[in-house]
């Protein structure tokens, strides 16, 4: 499965929070080939700590091609990225959402 970790203004706390939920999130479900997707190097690294994710599992969001601050209001609108479970604080509007908090 694919799996995003979003923050709100930079925010080191909220991405540590959700990768935190997100790992727990993973494991409940038994998911051995995680692939994550991230906006910046430190979400890298947190991600990084979760159970069976690889350096090679983690992907950055593509920030000429989407508008990542305003990524939660924009999401439904970018069609490619609806495979992705977000977390559910800020993407509760989406389908696919894991618990973040």
């Amino acid at each position: 499965m694919k799996y995003g970790i979003w923050r709100h203004e930079d925010a080191l706390g909220n991405s540590a929070e959700q990768c935190v939920n997100l790992s727990n999130f993973i494991q409940k479900n038994n998911d051995t080939q995680p692939k994550i997707y991230v906006e910046s190097l430190f979400q890298k690294y947190f991600a990084m700590c979760i159970p069976h994710v690889k350096e090679n599992d983690i992907f950055f969001f593509d920030k000429e091609k989407y508008d990542l601050d305003h990524l939660n209001v924009k999401f439904n609108g970018y069609t490619d990225l609806h495979d992705i479970i977000m977390p559910d604080v800020y993407f509760g509007s989406v389908c696919r959402n894991y618990p973040s908090v």
